[in-house]
């Protein structure tokens, strides 16, 4: 059977986890049945020069480290310090996010920039065996899929990798049919992919929906990646809580039905 691919949960919906707010977290994750987490910058500065206490820390609760999320105008100083904390816990993949959305011939410069940042914060990253992607997202300079094709076309595949955001990819791809948006960026670009977030969006509830409640087509994701023999993490994230329940709640709901989608794509997938 094909192998199903590790699940993680972004701490986004869960508000600041840092300090000693992390262990409940985390544990929280672990009884939910999570393989690891994603952490943003904010709360993993507090571990640089003290990667031993993370990698215990993570030990404890039997949970991995998935992914890093950091802005991209972060110090090149404290970029190289979140690399060498990843290298130290295991970790391979640095999320860059944000930048200024601007539009015409500002709008070309602006992503010109970006990319040559992302190139070199990338060639710094690999030092340390970190790959860097970026998120596309709605009012950043790289937020359409041709945009996010730019990208790629014109930044070193050494150095930046394909992040996809599959609620973004459904918000933002609007050149593209809306149930298979972030499939076809796995398809047009595959040998990029590294880092996949399974997110969900909808017209009425946004990118604040649980996973199987708008518009995406899990399964036929599910079904790609396992026939491409996928190897990397899904993380799943959302951006604030269904009414009436809480974050945990929400994350467990949107695992069972992530687990469920590669369950049924396994089933159809070459053995």
């Amino acid at each position: 059977m094909s192998q199903l691919p590790k699940i993680a949960c972004m701490e986004l919906m869960f508000g600041d986890v840092s300090g000693e707010k992390l262990v409940p977290f985390l544990r929280d994750l672990k009884t939910a049945g999570f393989d690891g987490a994603a952490l943003r910058f904010s709360t993993l500065k507090a571990y640089f020069g003290r990667a031993d206490e993370l990698k215990a820390l993570l030990k404890s609760v039997d949970l991995e480290l998935a992914g890093a999320y950091a802005p991209v105008d972060t110090d090149a100083a404290d970029v190289e310090k979140l690399c060498a904390l990843l290298q130290s816990v295991g970790c391979d993949n640095l999320c860059m996010h944000g930048g200024q959305r601007k539009d015409g011939a500002e709008g070309a410069a602006t992503r010109t920039a970006l990319a040559k940042l992302l190139d070199t914060r990338g060639a710094m990253a690999r030092r340390y065996g970190v790959c860097v992607s970026f998120h596309h997202h709605c009012n950043v300079p790289f937020e359409t899929f041709e945009e996010t094709l730019e990208l790629l076309e014109t930044t070193d595949p050494k150095n930046v990798h394909l992040f996809l955001d599959s609620g973004h990819a459904a918000q933002d791809f609007k050149s593209l049919p809306l149930k298979t948006r972030g499939l076809e960026l796995l398809k047009r670009c595959w040998s990029r992919v590294k880092y996949v977030e399974f997110k969900e969006w909808n017209p009425t509830t946004q990118l604040n929906t649980e996973l199987g409640a708008g518009q995406t087509d899990f399964v036929a994701l599910a079904t790609y990646l396992l026939e491409h023999n996928y190897r990397g993490w899904i993380t799943l994230e959302q951006n604030s809580p269904t009414a009436g329940s809480t974050p945990i709640e929400c994350a467990t709901r949107s695992l069972k039905f992530a687990r469920k989608a590669f369950e049924q794509a396994a089933e159809v997938c070459p053995r």
